[in-house]
């Protein structure tokens, strides 16, 4: 998978502030990211409650390693509709 692209505009989101980086605080937001990306290590559990709270977003699995590296970070949601438009984009081009 081309990570680069999602990287930037990963980046670019954390950076503006409109990401939740995290299981709890995509959970807890106030309101539902545009696009959820979530690691493959993530628990079953926690999987779970990502996949049935954010029925409105677009929910894709990722490096997350290679996405945000040197943060221990399993799970980000954009909160940013054009970037989260460009990672479902390139999402859907590299699957």
């Amino acid at each position: 998978m081309k990570t680069e692209k999602i990287r930037s505009y990963v980046g670019f989101s954390v950076k503006a502030g409109k990401a939740k980086i995290g299981i709890d605080n995509i959970l807890s937001a106030k309101k539902e990211p545009f696009v959820v990306l979530y690691d493959e290590k993530l628990s079953d559990n926690s999987k779970k409650k990502l996949l049935s709270s954010c029925k409105k977003s677009a929910v894709f699995s990722a490096p997350m390693s290679e996405i945000l590296p040197g943060k221990n970070c399993l799970a980000i949601g954009v909160c940013e509709k054009n970037l989260a438009s460009a990672i479902i984009k390139e999402m859907e081009e590299n699957s």
